[in-house]
């Protein structure tokens, strides 16, 4: 894909996206980390001190 904006490889032949992908599927995961700890359907109980 010619002037699409992703360098798909590198001289080297080798690709060029991965560490950018690499760096998408940790964000993705610490996001969901944090969703599947923080996240409730219901309210959490009125809490006063």
């Amino acid at each position: 894909m010619s002037g699409s904006g992703f360098a798909w490889s590198d001289a080297g032949g080798t690709y060029a996206i991965l560490p950018h992908l690499a760096v998408m599927v940790l964000w993705g995961a610490a996001a969901a980390v944090l969703a599947v700890r923080f996240f409730r359907w219901e309210p959490r109980p009125d809490v006063t001190r």
